[in-house]
């Protein structure tokens, strides 16, 4: 399995099956991936301007007056077809440039690289076999399509299906995937927002906290998936909304057809499909449609059940995290259409090219001609774990100063104080669990498989080629062990451990953590491991330049720069050197209030 960002496929070079055979992803550095990238995001920015039906994109699809085009760039940012597109354009084009080939084969590859393959070898005028030519479609329409409308049935005509009014003080969105079963001991709850929440309820009244639970609770990569799981606490949104409640979002879904033909049929979206040349219109436009016939109804049905949980709990104020995300975005919405302020509360590191965070001034903006858009949907604070975090929403978001505030990560406080205090019993049955034989030092991988599955097969090799460490991966809270496991293929120095064993003594443990994006990178650094980031460029570029962390650039061997770090001590040296001085300028630390400061700043809105 590769990363859906991934470039895929290899070419036969030359006429029949005598030529030379290369990986498409060979021709594209790191700097190309970057520029790549970036250049996929800002197309997707474009597109908000584009006329359909004599309007701006951004204001040709509305539900009761806001402006959905902020679920259609999700929607395009979240499939990574863009991002893959462009970066296999780029590949397939340095290709050519360096090759010159009057012929090639395509031995294999995805849908996207097949597609490509045939247009960008006919517009250089290659000859190209082996190219599968454009999918006709990306999705499943009719099927997805009737499945949207098939749920949002089902889920009013279940037995009890209807969660009772309750008014209360503050109501907390929380994504019932990251909900663990609650301990004597304080810990479980929601994973982001536990601590957080259990002040809370400490500080209001009895009752006056509620929960709502957002989205599925099953994990993904495992047919374990399927396992009965424990009742959660509390109701899901869609509990709040009664089928007169999703009316309005139902009669958008009878209008989808109508409105793909909209997008399909103008004439700014198809100039906007060609790109250096090719027309793009089989990948990218089938990818909009996509976006504005299956999400958009996915949209405005979350719009009105989020609606009507909040008029059935009647809260002072709401809480989320991931916020800039499709269910933050439309708590946003129906809350300020309420007059209820909505917090959002960082819960991850924030990638600089994730797209939910970056804004041009005019998206901040009132729409000129439609009144019921007032602007992107800001939360009235959003609460974040340092200054680096701040300085990125400020200059890549245009979020207004005065809506962020600095409260520290409650998560690294807590995290913190268990590493810093970890007792014989922890650290002993923590280490017999790695597998790790004495002697051997532990390194630990914290990555989602989803981000590291293209690089995880040449860190296995270079892992099995390290008899002197034992590799650890410790489960990301969405996934299951099962893939990576399997794509270990049985090395025997690596051990895969569930998305439920405890960080802090695989920290203490640990000399060094490897991973792609993972926060715990950033954890590492505060506790004095050293992290090596591979795959670059990805977020953690930004560390890797300044020098707080070690890094392996995309298909750069792993190995070297492994061992490096591991074993040479001035490097070691250097950055931890560099590590300090960045958590430093940014205000990165654990100081054990930050679960305070996250609730005076709740409180706030609670009451003003």
């Amino acid at each position: 399995m590769r990363s859906k960002t991934a470039v895929t496929g290899t070419v036969r070079l030359g006429p029949g099956t005598q030529g030379r055979t290369a990986g498409i992803a060979t021709y594209l550095d790191a700097e190309g991936a970057e520029r790549a990238t970036v250049e996929a995001i800002e197309w997707i920015k474009s597109l908000r301007h584009l006329r359909v039906d004599g309007s701006t994109l951004r204001d040709r699809f509305t539900h009761r007056g806001d402006s959905l085009w902020w679920f259609i760039e999700l929607y395009l940012a979240r499939e990574r077809i863009v991002v893959a597109t462009f970066k296999t354009l780029a590949a397939l084009e340095s290709l050519i440039e360096r090759e010159s080939p009057r012929a090639l084969t395509l031995v294999d590859g995805n849908a996207i690289t097949r597609a490509l393959a045939s247009i960008v070898s006919e517009r250089h005028g290659v000859r190209c076999a082996g190219a599968g030519g454009p999918p006709a479609a990306l999705r499943a329409w009719t099927t997805t399509s009737l499945r949207h409308v098939g749920e949002t049935v089902a889920a009013r005509l279940r037995p009890g299906a209807r969660a009772p009014a309750d008014e209360c003080d503050l109501v907390v969105f929380v994504h019932s995937a990251f909900w663990r079963p609650e301990t004597g001991s304080g810990g479980g709850g929601d994973t982001h927002l536990g601590p957080v929440i259990r002040a809370l309820q400490d500080r209001l009244p009895a009752g006056r906290v509620r929960l709502v639970g957002i989205g599925p609770r099953r994990r993904r990569w495992s047919s374990g998936n399927r396992q009965r799981q424990a009742p959660l606490p509390f109701r899901q949104v869609e509990h709040y909304a009664s089928l007169r409640d999703v009316a309005p979002s139902l009669r958008l879904w009878w209008q989808r057809a109508a409105m793909r033909r909209a997008v399909r049929d103008s004439a700014d979206v198809r100039a906007a499909m060609i790109v250096r040349g090719c027309d793009l219109r089989p990948l990218l436009g089938e990818n909009l449609c996509d976006a504005v016939g299956l999400h958009l109804p996915w949209a405005a049905r979350a719009m009105d059940e989020v609606g009507a949980a909040l008029d059935a709990l009647r809260p002072r104020a709401a809480l989320t995290y991931a916020e800039a995300g499709a269910w933050g975005r439309t708590l946003v919405m129906e809350g300020r259409r309420r007059g209820i302020p909505v917090i959002g509360m960082q819960h991850g590191f924030i990638d600089r090219h994730v797209l939910g965070y970056i804004h041009a001034t005019d998206e901040m903006q009132p729409s000129r001609t439609n009144a019921g858009d007032v602007g992107y949907p800001l939360p009235d604070a959003t609460l974040l774990f340092d200054a680096f975090a701040a300085a990125h929403l400020r200059t890549a978001g245009h979020f207004p100063p005065s809506s962020l505030r600095v409260v520290g990560s409650p998560k690294l406080d807590d995290l913190a104080g268990r590493v810093a205090n970890p007792s014989r019993e922890d650290l002993h049955p923590a280490r017999t669990r790695t597998g790790a034989a004495g002697g051997q030092d532990i390194v630990l991988i914290a990555s989602k498989f989803s981000e590291i599955r293209p690089l995880f097969g040449a860190l296995v090799d270079a892992i099995r080629l390290t008899p002197s460490v034992h590799a650890v991966v410790k489960c990301h809270p969405e996934e299951a062990p099962d893939p990576y496991r399997e794509a270990a293929n049985g090395v025997p120095n690596l051990t895969v451990l569930p998305a439920e064993t405890d960080m802090a003594p695989l920290l203490r443990l640990s000399r060094l953590v490897v991973t792609v994006n993972s926060t715990v990178a950033f954890d590492a650094m505060t506790f004095g491991v050293p992290a090596l980031a591979i795959g670059l460029p990805t977020n953690l570029s930004p560390l890797v330049d300044a020098g707080a962390m070690a890094g392996v650039p995309m298909n750069a061997p792993i190995g070297p720069a492994l061992r490096e770090v591991l074993y040479d001590e001035t490097r070691r040296r250097t950055l931890a050197d560099g590590a300090r001085a960045f958590l430093q300028a940014h205000a990165i630390r654990a100081d054990g209030h930050a679960v305070q400061r996250s609730v005076d700043a709740i409180m706030e809105h609670v009451n003003p």
